[in-house]
C-alpha cells in the first residue's frame, strides 16, 4: 500500500466533513471516491441519514466544557461570542448567528420577551433562566434550546469560521 501525504488544511477539511458523525477522515475520502467513480458503495451511516426522529446523543467540549449536549453547547457558544465581542447589538448578533443556522422556527436565539411567549408550560422552547440569559448592548436574549444533527454541523462550522475550537466528546 502507498502512502499518500496530504497537508494539515486538507486533513482538517476532511475531519470538519467527518465531525459529528459516525465517520472519520478515511470515511469521508472513500465516499468522495465511490461518489465520482460510480464504485462500491459504501453504507451511508451517518447521523445525518437517520430518521428525522432517531435520537442524537453526540456530546461536545468547548472552552473548557465537557460533553455538552448540543443545547448547551450552541448557549456557551453564543456566550462565549458576546463576552468577546463586548457591547454587541442584537442586529450584529444575528448577522454571525443567522436564524437559519436553526432548522426551525425559532433561530438561535430570540429577545427574551419573544422568547417567553414562544414557550409555554409544557415546550420549553428557549433557555429562560435568569442565569442563562445573555445581555447585549440593545436587549436581553435567550438562546434555543431545538437543535438537531442536521443544525450543528452548520453551526460549528460559523462558530469554527469565527474561531472558536469545538470538539467531539470521546465518551459521547
Amino acid at each position: 500500500m502507498k502512502t499518500i501525504e496530504i497537508s494539515l488544511d486538507v486533513y482538517n477539511k476532511l475531519y470538519e466533513l467527518a465531525t459529528g458523525f459516525d465517520d472519520t477522515p478515511n470515511l469521508v475520502i472513500q465516499r468522495l471516491i465511490n461518489h465520482f467513480y460510480n464504485s462500491q458503495k459504501i453504507p451511508l451511516d451517518n447521523k445525518l441519514n437517520k430518521n428525522k426522529h432517531s435520537m442524537d446523543y453526540t456530546k461536545y467540549n468547548f472552552n473548557g466544557h465537557f460533553g455538552l449536549p448540543k443545547r448547551r453547547l450552541v448557549l456557551e457558544v453564543v456566550k462565549q461570542f458576546v463576552a468577546d465581542n463586548e457591547g454587541i447589538s442584537f442586529q450584529d448578533l444575528e448577522a454571525k448567528f443567522p436564524k437559519s443556522l436553526q432548522d426551525g422556527p425559532y433561530g438561535v436565539f430570540d429577545t427574551f420577551e419573544q422568547a417567553t411567549k414562544t414557550n409555554d408550560r409544557k415546550n420549553k422552547r428557549f433557555y429562560t433562566n435568569p442565569e442563562q440569559l445573555v445581555q447585549l448592548s440593545d436587549a436581553s436574549i435567550a438562546v434555543c434550546n431545538q437543535w438537531h444533527i442536521w443544525d450543528m454541523k452548520e453551526f460549528i462550522k460559523q462558530a469554527t469560521k469565527l474561531g472558536y475550537v469545538i470538539g467531539i466528546d470521546d465518551n459521547s
